[in-house]
């Protein structure tokens, strides 16, 4: 009894110190941002410009194997709804096709541009429908000082805004690494 043990557990600490899988390491400045490895959600833009998403099953050999699940909403008896899974597709793709990773995005510098341009307008057409409503010159010099405040502050919004970017393209900063694991 105590050999059949000793060899399940010689077996199964085999087993495990067998199970190193390949790596993909996204890079900035020879930092590590990202880890991806088998078990783990990804998400990537490929050349034309298309988001994948699917949980890593796979990588071996420059390559990486994902899954997607087609979820749709299937509706019961009682007319509750559940989620099913409709199918699986299994995708493979060499990790060089790999041209951007979507960007996360941190709370203060995606609602600052918006409360910017928001704000702007909103005291600009406040603006303007008190000078209708008091019987001002809307071309008046008061007027149009806070005017071109509010548009000023629109503007810095807007350029803000347009200035983030929402990926993390791989080439000069940011690097996708593999790392092969020899077996």
């Amino acid at each position: 009894m105590r050999f059949i043990f000793t060899l399940f557990i010689l077996t199964f600490i085999f087993t495990a110190a067998q199970a190193q899988n390949d790596l993909l390491l996204l890079r900035k400045n020879n930092k590590t941002i990202r880890q991806f490895y088998p078990g783990i959600s990804m998400q990537f833009y490929t050349e034309n410009k298309q988001l994948i998403s699917g949980f890593i099953t796979k990588i071996k050999d420059d390559s990486l194997y994902l899954d997607q699940f087609d979820i749709r909403t299937m509706y019961t008896g009682w007319g509750s709804a559940v989620y099913d899974t409709v199918t699986t597709y299994h995708l493979a793709f060499s990790y060089k096709d790999i041209v951007a990773f979507p960007a996360k995005q941190k709370m203060g510098s995606a609602t600052i541009p918006g409360l910017l341009m928001i704000g702007s307008a909103g005291y600009a057409a406040l603006n303007i429908i008190n000078a209708g409503t008091q019987n001002e010159s809307l071309t008046g010099s008061e007027n149009l000082t806070k005017l071109g405040i509010a548009a000023g502050v629109f503007a810095t919004g807007f350029l803000l805004k347009k200035s983030k970017k929402d990926y993390w393209p791989v080439g000069k900063k940011y690097k996708l690494v593999y790392l092969g694991m020899k077996q």
